[in-house]
């Protein structure tokens, strides 16, 4: 991870701007800029804030700039869903991401619930927060997982199976039966770490309990 210091820098190149571009705005000469950037010119709180105007930043995303951050959740939208699950979508996706300060993990997604098979737990339109599965001995029995298999996408809670080559997968709906499915037949298994209630999270009405950090573009390639 680059220091604050650095990041100067980085972002200068990524906003298009010259030294001489900065040095100009900051009303000091070049090579007064070019000691900033170098680190040998400390880096006071009043300058940090005059950066941030320059960049058009808050002067914390300074601070952390491409700095992994706990509690970042990307949005899927619900027309990219099924592409991005299955990682077969070749589409640039509009997405936003979020800071959703109590839930923790990286690389966290948000997408929209369909069906009603968790209710009353989840319901159909809300927002779950999911984490891929890279390790299926991970795996916690009984907890909620977003699998995308052959047949679907489901969201079902996993339990274990007399067979060690299948699972058992329940819904909290009651009206709905257990079923089993074989495991080399799943292509994917995401962990809901958490669900939010229905709210309208379409990028022209961000949601109003998080912080938006940035749109950005995500691109799914073929497997």
């Amino acid at each position: 991870m680059k220091t604050p210091i650095e990041n100067i820098e980085v972002i200068r190149r990524a906003k298009n701007l010259s030294r001489e571009d900065v040095a100009k705005k900051l009303g000091v000469n070049l090579s007064a800029y070019g000691k900033i950037e170098r680190g040998e010119s400390k880096l006071t709180l009043e300058r940090l804030y005059e950066l941030a105007t320059i960049f058009r930043m808050q002067p914390e995303e300074i601070l952390i700039y491409n700095k992994s951050k706990k509690g970042n959740v990307t949005y899927v939208p619900i027309e990219a869903q099924a592409g991005f699950l299955t990682g077969h979508s070749q589409e640039y996706l509009e997405c936003k991401t979020y800071h959703l300060p109590f839930i923790e993990g990286k690389d966290l997604y948000m997408i929209d619930a369909i069906g009603d098979s968790m209710y009353p737990t989840i319901s159909p339109g809300d927002h779950i927060v999911i984490e891929q599965v890279e390790d299926p001995k991970t795996l916690q029995y009984g907890r909620a997982y977003v699998l995308v298999a052959n047949e679907g996408c489901v969201i079902k809670r996993i339990h274990s199976h007399e067979s060690p080559k299948k699972f058992m997968l329940k819904s909290d709906n009651l009206t709905y039966e257990p079923y089993e499915i074989g495991k080399d037949d799943i292509i994917s298994i995401w962990l809901v770490k958490n669900y939010l209630l229905r709210t309208n999270l379409a990028p022209k009405n961000p949601i109003m309990f998080a912080e938006n950090i940035s749109p950005q573009q995500h691109k799914k390639t073929s497997k």
